[in-house]
C-alpha cells in the first residue's frame, strides 16, 4: 500500500517525525511506565490490582497520562500494518494516511467517552462505574506495548505484513476480551448481571462496532 507512491512507510515525513517524537516522549515517561507495569500485568489475572491502582491517586494519574501517550504509538502500528481496514484511508496521499488513522482512533475514544457520560447512572452509590471505564486504559497500555514490540520483531524476522497483521488482531482481541471480563466483574459489584451486560453493549461493543463499520462502509 505504501510502496504504490514509491515511498516506504518509514520514508513518509510525518511517520518518521511522529516515531521520533513519540520515542522521545516514551523514554522520558519510562520511569512512570515501569512503576505501573506490576499492577497493570497483575490486572490481567485478578481484579484486586485494578482497584489498587484506581485507589492510588499518583499511580492512576500516571496511568492516565501514559495511556494518552500510547495513543500515538498505537496509531503508528495501526498505520504501518494497515490494522484499520477502511479503504478511504489508503486512498489518501501517503502524507495523510497516518494522521487519518490517528483521527479515526481519536474519534473512537471520543465516542466511547460520550457514551460513558450519557449512560452514567443518575445516582452513583460507588466508584465502580468510573473505575470500569478507566480500567480500559490499563489494557490499552499493555496492548500497545505488546504491539510495539511484537510487530517490528516479527518484521525483523522476515514475517510478511499480512501475517503480522493477523497476529496484531489476535493480540488486540485478547486484551479486549480480558478487559470486558474485568469490566463486567467491576460493574456487577454495584448492579445486576443484566444491567452490566447492557452497559458492556452500549459502552464497549457499540464503539467497536462503529469502528469496524468504517472499514466495511468506507
Amino acid at each position: 500500500m505504501w510502496q504504490a507512491e514509491g515511498l516506504s512507510w518509514a520514508e513518509v515525513p510525518v511517520n518518521w517525525i511522529l516515531v521520533s517524537v513519540t520515542a522521545l516522549v516514551v523514554m522520558l515517561s519510562l520511569p512512570r511506565l515501569v512503576g505501573l507495569l506490576p499492577l497493570l500485568s497483575k490486572g490481567l489475572l485478578r481484579l484486586k490490582p485494578i482497584y489498587d491502582l484506581e485507589n492510588n491517586v499518583r499511580l492512576s494519574r500516571d496511568r492516565n497520562s501514559i495511556a494518552t501517550i500510547m495513543v500515538v504509538p498505537f496509531a503508528l502500528v495501526a498505520s504501518r500494518y494497515s490494522l484499520f481496514g477502511a479503504s478511504f484511508i489508503y486512498s489518501l496521499p501517503s502524507l495523510y494516511r497516518t494522521p487519518a488513522v490517528l483521527a479515526t482512533l481519536v474519534g473512537y475514544i471520543a465516542l466511547r467517552a460520550i457514551l460513558h457520560k450519557i449512560a452514567a447512572p443518575k445516582k452513583k452509590d460507588s466508584d465502580d462505574y468510573e473505575f470500569s471505564f478507566k480500567s480500559a486504559y490499563n489494557f490499552f497500555i499493555l496492548c500497545t506495548l505488546l504491539l510495539v514490540i511484537s510487530c517490528p520483531a516479527l518484521h525483523y524476522l522476515g514475517v510478511n505484513d499480512l501475517t503480522i497483521r493477523k497476529v496484531a488482531y489476535y493480540e488486540i482481541l485478547f486484551f479486549f476480551v480480558v478487559f470486558l471480563i474485568r469490566k463486567r466483574q467491576i460493574l456487577t459489584k454495584s448492579c445486576n448481571q443484566l444491567k452490566a451486560f447492557l452497559y458492556l453493549c452500549t459502552l464497549e461493543i457499540l464503539p467497536v462496532a462503529a469502528l469496524a463499520a468504517t472499514a466495511l462502509i468506507f
